[in-house]
């Protein structure tokens, strides 16, 4: 064997080192054989030229970039369609913490939960609303329930002005605002789901349970308990409202998807109780189980409501201005928002004379942003004043009962359901 030089000896020993140090593989000892072979380079006069990054760094360089993706861009003056209101028409009462978070909703005197046993729980108005132009404490009763009596997150309850309706263990069920038995009205609504109801007299609509092949439907319960159905043959239903337009009732509900969503309408004739044909008002982009739909009524008009996609890029809440007699491509105008919401509550009432929509948005563009409750005039104006009524980390739910005073807003937010009293002026 030939004898090597004590030069040889000492580079095979720097080899065998870093080998020992990193074991990931050859190109690391490559490297160290490189270095120790390469002479010293010679002193240069002219500018270093910058170093050049290793072969790791440029591997690395695109998945770091693409690790920490850029903040989306807020809107643009001329992408938004509302502007802060400028003369409120409202005077704000004191908000009010009245219990823990669960299925809430405002009525003419206060705000009434649903317990797990299915009891009303209620927080009354203490005193009748002031007549004050400036804000007053509008003080409501605590609900003296933990949050053990609750579901924190199941949706709120619909209110007449005699009866409280919602869905448990599949069934629709109803207590009256007076007290009383549990009635049950239907034992085949779908578990999770929103009922709506218009009175007096009441018309209810609720989703129903799938049944073998058949998807969930929307169905009416009329006064004298007839039951109708709203989706026809070959349609479904996953989200139902109902608003009265003068003498009749305008039922809406979506069938959601995932490709596009069909937003249905159909007339109730208060006279005969009779529904006039189905009709396709619009059809909006993907849906989400989350996503509902809601309405209110005017004499002549039935605004419906839906917290959709815009396009790719955009979100908000898309407001349609539907005819008592359903056609398609009805007025629609967007509110949209600075980003999207998987859960984005909305409610309607007329207000101090007007409809309005009062609905959930983030306050900025930034991912996990605070999100704003706001109250905003349905019209067909192209661009709608906001005006905001309470900021918060998330809202589950919001509700708002009107009044000849002006209305009972209650919601729930960061874990606890609050109330307050919106006046007009």
């Amino acid at each position: 064997m030939r004898k090597l030089s004590s030069k040889q000896r000492l580079s095979l020993v720097v080899v065998l080192t870093l080998w020992a140090c990193d074991p990931s593989g050859s190109r690391s000892t490559a490297r160290a054989v490189a270095s120790a072979k390469a002479p010293e380079p010679k002193p240069s006069t002219s500018a270093l030229p910058s170093a050049a990054p290793a072969p790791e760094e440029l591997a690395n360089a695109p998945r770091e970039r693409a690790a920490k993706p850029r903040p989306p861009k807020p809107l643009n003056l001329n992408e938004k369609d509302d502007t802060p209101v400028e003369n409120s028409r409202y005077v704000l009462d004191e908000l009010n913490d009245i219990g823990p978070a669960g299925p809430a909703a405002a009525f003419s005197k206060g705000v009434v939960m649903i317990s797990r046993d299915n009891e009303l729980v209620v927080s009354r108005l203490l005193l009748p609303p002031s007549k004050s132009k400036k804000p007053t404490p509008g003080e409501f009763a605590e609900i003296g329930r933990g949050q053990s009596a609750f579901f924190s997150v199941a949706r709120g309850p619909a209110v007449s002005p005699t009866h409280v309706y919602w869905i448990t263990k599949g069934k629709l069920v109803r207590r009256a605002l007076s007290g009383g038995e549990l009635e049950v009205l239907s034992s085949d609504a779908r578990e999770g789901t929103r009922v709506a109801v218009v009175g007096p007299p009441d018309v209810v609509a609720y989703i129903t349970e799938p049944v073998g092949k058949q998807d969930s439907l929307a169905r009416l319960r009329l006064p004298d308990g007839r039951k109708l159905e709203l989706t026809p043959e070959g349609a479904a239903a996953s989200s139902v409202s109902l608003s009265r337009v003068g003498e009749d009732v305008v039922a809406s509900y979506i069938d959601g998807r995932s490709g596009m969503t069909p937003v249905h309408a159909r007339r109730l004739r208060g006279s005969s109780g009779a529904l006039d044909p189905d009709v396709v008002v619009w059809v909006s982009g993907a849906t989400q189980g989350m996503t509902e739909i809601s309405s209110v009524g005017t004499p002549d008009v039935s605004w419906l409501m839906l917290p959709v996609e815009r396009d790719a890029s955009r979100f908000g809440l898309a407001t349609l201005a539907v005819d008592k007699n359903p056609k398609m491509d009805p007025p629609l105008r967007w509110r949209t928002y600075e980003n999207g919401l998987d859960r984005s509550p909305v409610a309607g009432a007329v207000l101090c004379g007007e409809p309005v929509a009062l609905y959930v948005r983030p306050e900025s563009a930034t991912p996990n942003a605070h999100q704003e409750l706001v109250i905003s005039s349905l019209s067909l104006d192209e661009t709608a004043s906001s005006e905001p009524l309470a900021t918060a980390r998330g809202f589950a739910d919001v509700s708002l009962y009107p009044t000849p005073e002006g209305g009972v807003l209650a919601y729930v937010a960061d874990r606890r359901t609050w109330a307050r009293l919106v006046r007009c002026k």
